[in-house]
């Protein structure tokens, strides 16, 4: 398996300058196993971790199940853009991280189907702080030109409310590979969990009066899908 990193944005860093200095980034690779590789690209990632998270990032795998043809996505993820850089530094400079890297290029598992950064609108979110979030689902929307701003209050709303019902929530700005997109993620302690945060959210009406005042033209809902943290 072959990780790139990535980086941010210019137009993200010009935008939210002040704010990146210290939030969580977050890259996620997404990647499907090639014909009767899946066990062995599951290995490779596993291995991968490994060597990462002694350099000082924090990896995550998830399986993506609904809305998805059930892809992997290998997250990492840096407590600001200090720690990213200095990460990717180490990872260039490490001689474990070259190894595994020659290995996996002669030997791929897996299918890179995209990449991207997000920048997390939570200043105060760690990179360590995602341990207890087992299943999530994410909504990606395409912002109307020079509304960005606006559908983050949106989405700051939305999350007020979505907490309030049991879910945690966190939002990302897009950056290279998700140019103008916002992803807006729910995460929860089990299946169980998310079931009966959704039965609240059907029955909420103040879910319903603050969903009723969006403006359909603010933005468009990209993609969606839903996912499981795997045991790597």
């Amino acid at each position: 398996m072959r990780v790139k990193l990535t980086i941010v944005a210019i137009t993200v860093l010009s935008m939210f300058a002040s704010m990146l200095a210290t939030a969580e980034i977050a890259e996620v690779y997404s990647w499907k196993a090639n014909p009767g590789k899946t066990t062995e690209m599951m290995q490779s990632m596993a291995q991968a971790k490994a060597i990462q998270e002694k350099l000082g990032i924090k990896v995550s795998a998830y399986a993506t199940s609904m809305g998805t043809d059930g892809f992997i996505d290998y997250v990492l993820r840096y407590d600001s853009l200090e720690a990213w850089g200095e990460a990717r530094d180490a990872m260039n400079s490490s001689a474990e991280w070259n190894q595994y890297w020659v290995a996996a290029q002669q030997n791929s598992a897996g299918t890179l189907l995209s990449s991207i950064t997000g920048i997390n609108m939570d200043a105060s979110v760690k990179a360590g702080s995602f341990d207890a979030d087992q299943v999530y689902s994410v909504f990606v929307w395409q912002a109307a030109p020079g509304r960005g701003p606006e559908l983050m209050k949106v989405f700051a709303e939305a999350e007020k409310i979505h907490e309030s019902l049991g879910a945690r929530v966190e939002s990302y700005v897009g950056g290279i590979g998700a140019p103008n997109q916002y992803h807006y993620v729910m995460s929860f302690s089990s299946w169980s969990e998310m079931a009966a945060s959704q039965a609240k959210q059907m029955k909420s009406a103040k879910w319903a009066a603050f969903t009723a005042g969006i403006d359909p033209t603010l933005s468009t809902l990209v993609s969606s899908h839903s996912g499981q943290k795997l045991p790597l």
